[in-house]
């Protein structure tokens, strides 16, 4: 299981984490190897969307309501983006933006559930884990004029 997806601005953190999760078993599968080759060509190859199984990934953490949120940023398209009242709205929680906001900055899988895509009603792009600058970045590299 997939526990959580750290982004460029985490390295220490993910070569500790990775390092730790070799000696725990041994190995990594290759559906793990391959989502995480996925995630580090991200930031190299043209804009694509990684193909995770979603069983592969452990929600454990969140609750059934943040989960819909996440599933529903899941399918932003590659490219678009939708306001955190909008995320709300599909999520079946209109007027809960601030709740959304919320379950963003808590994201254990960035890029694999494009967080960065959600941005305020005004079209700006708002706060990210990673920074606003890296924020930005990976919706240029989609094709978004940010």
């Amino acid at each position: 299981m997939v526990v959580e997806i750290l982004l460029p601005a985490d390295r220490s953190r993910l070569s500790a984490r990775l390092t730790a999760a070799g000696r725990e078993t041994g190995h990594m599968p290759s559906a793990v190897r391959r989502l995480a080759d996925d995630v580090r060509d991200y930031f190299d190859r043209p804009p694509h969307r990684p193909a995770v199984p979603w069983d592969l990934l452990d929600f454990g953490g969140m609750t059934p309501l943040q989960r819909r949120v996440l599933e529903t940023t899941a399918a932003i398209p590659l490219g678009q983006t939708r306001s955190y009242g909008q995320v709300a709205e599909s999520a079946g929680i209109p007027r809960a933006a601030r709740f959304v906001g919320n379950t963003m900055a808590r994201n254990p899988f960035p890029i694999v559930v494009p967080c960065h895509r959600v941005v305020r009603a005004d079209g700006s792009p708002g706060l990210f884990g990673g920074g606003t600058d890296l924020k930005r970045r990976m919706l240029r590299l989609e094709g978004l004029p940010y």
